[in-house]
């Protein structure tokens, strides 16, 4: 899933530490972190990026969460069953559960959240998470008026019954992700627009929004009516700042506690510290083809491409922190493998850049479209020199600041290619190849293969995990080779600075930023728990 934003610094951050003190003394029941920009929504069900996702997932909860051993566990949801099809889902709500002004949660909020998501108007990006519930689909295109007929319903206050179109064999991981976390559409009819802004937003979390300032900060304060705290953390200050330098800067000058994405040019420096961390997470960065329109539109050239690019290289590139992707879901994921896509032979590029027909003397230059931050910057680079080197093709690179690479309104096709993030949501590969759908409303460049679609939708319902790979398998030949709608770069690690006085913090293999079990002390430093 997405990552986020250009701003500066922080007034309330810098107030943190006192006239008084030095830069590093802190409340030992303050947390300030790093963002990677400003949010584009903190409206889960229009949520759509990493940063977002990061805070939203401080803010709320969902049905069930998944564990660091990925495996599904209680959140608001206190029990759950599945009837002998494994078609139906009933979940039991923890009782006593309050939302931050009080009131207490009931089944109905999720049919409300629900229901927005897969509103037509709504234009949601992660709709298409609920397609397989029963009537979901057809309500979502307008097919299917009333919504009573779609497969969720509040039995009683406690009790949320969901119907599936077809048994799903990963389907209890969707009700752990964002966009399915309940509302309050009371309040969101209420306030309008004005719903996520501080002193009207309400929340189920362990945090509510206490305040915002655009492009600069974020404070969460603790949840006095959340049924599950164990840390000590009264108040989390988040500083957007999409520049990795500037944030390693603040970190050495005492103002942030926790910095992550660190610059490429740094790493070195910063890995033999104590307080360096580094952790794998589930994601892949891609270059993204435009197979809708211009040059990019013409198999044989995306073939050329892919065929041009030494992923070999990125080792020596990154010194060392990626690895090659050879596939398109990371290593750990069902369905992972080392010898998918088309393999570096830059004779075998020519020869299908002569099969294009395209001329390269006339060929104009390729757009390739990149977020600002240090490692995709450098990553674009490497590409429009791959290509220059062994194909002759000129490249324009394009770097745009978060804030606009994410943006709703970002025409995709206006580009010919477009370096690409994508980590998992949950941890099955469905969730990366259904990207490519054609009704996948992440699908920004058009393609679309009825056979994929076809290969995808029919492994949903397959419980054997060889039968469901194989046709994983040969999907993927159809993405990355035949198609080649997108070539995998390499799959991401995350590196970071965290103090050591923060203790708790371990991410997990979906690289989840939950804030509530964390405890700062009053003086360290102390070595930190959680993987190193």
């Amino acid at each position: 899933m997405p990552k986020t934003i250009l701003a500066t610094l922080i007034a309330a951050v810098l107030a943190t530490s006192a006239a008084s003190a030095p830069a590093h003394a802190v409340s030992p029941r303050v947390l300030r972190v790093r963002a990677l920009g400003e949010p584009q929504s903190l409206d889960w069900t229009r949520a759509s990026t990493w940063v977002e996702g990061f805070i939203v997932r401080n803010l709320m909860e969902g049905l069930v969460a998944i564990n660091n051993k990925l495996e599904p566990v209680p959140q608001l949801a206190a029990s759950w069953a599945a009837s002998p099809d494994n078609r139906v889902y009933t979940f039991h709500l923890r009782r006593g559960v309050k939302w931050s002004d009080g009131v207490p949660l009931k089944a109905q909020h999720f049919v409300d959240s629900w229901k927005r998501l897969l509103a037509p108007e709504t234009a949601a990006k992660y709709a298409s998470f609920l397609f397989d519930v029963d009537g979901a689909e057809p309500f979502h295109k307008g097919t299917l008026k009333d919504f009573s007929k779609v497969g969720v319903k509040a039995l009683d206050d406690l009790t949320l019954e969901v119907r599936l179109r077809a048994a799903i064999s990963y389907w209890y991981w969707i009700p752990s992700f964002y966009a399915t976390y309940p509302i309050r559409a009371d309040l969101i009819d209420a306030e309008g627009q004005d719903w996520t802004k501080a002193g009207s937003m309400v929340t189920i979390g362990p945090f509510t929004l206490a305040a915002h300032e655009p492009q600069r900060s974020i404070r969460l304060e603790r949840n006095q009516n959340y049924y599950g705290h164990t840390g000590n953390i009264d108040t989390i200050e988040v500083a957007l700042v999409a520049d990795d330098s500037m944030a390693l800067k603040m970190y050495e000058d005492g103002r942030i506690d926790f910095t992550p994405k660190l610059a490429s040019l740094e790493r070195n420096r910063l890995k033999t510290r104590k307080d360096f961390r580094t952790w794998p997470d589930m994601r892949v960065v891609h270059l993204r083809m435009n197979t809708a329109k211009g040059p990019m539109s013409n198999a044989y050239l995306r073939r050329a491409v892919a065929m041009a690019v030494d992923r070999s290289k990125l080792i020596k590139l990154f010194e060392g922190l990626y690895q090659p992707a050879t596939s398109f879901v990371p290593p750990g994921m069902a369905a992972f493998t080392t010898h998918a896509g088309l393999p570096f032979n830059v004779e075998a590029a020519k020869a299908e850049l002569k099969k294009s027909g395209l001329e390269v003397a006339t060929l104009p230059a390729l757009d390739l479209l990149s977020p600002s931050f240090d490692d995709q910057v450098i990553l674009a680079q490497f590409i429009q020199d791959e290509l220059k080197r062994n194909l002759g093709l000129n490249v324009r690179i394009h770097i745009l600041e978060p804030k606009r690479y994410y943006a709703p309104g970002l025409v995709h096709t206006d580009y010919a290619m477009q370096i690409n993030f994508w980590g998992a949501d949950f941890p099955d590969p469905d969730n990366f190849f259904s990207v490519f759908l054609t009704n996948s409303g992440l699908n920004r460049y058009g393609w679309s293969n009825p056979h994929y679609d076809e290969l995808v939708t029919g492994a949903r319902s397959l419980s054997k995990r060889m039968e469901r790979e194989q046709s994983y398998f040969t999907a993927q030949k159809i993405l990355l080779e035949d198609g080649v709608a997108t070539v995998p770069l390499y799959y991401g690690r995350i590196t970071g600075l965290i103090r050591q006085n923060v203790r708790g913090f371990d991410p997990g293999p979906l690289d989840w930023w939950d804030f509530k079990d964390l405890s700062v002390q009053a003086s360290g430093p102390t070595t930190s728990t959680g993987r190193q």
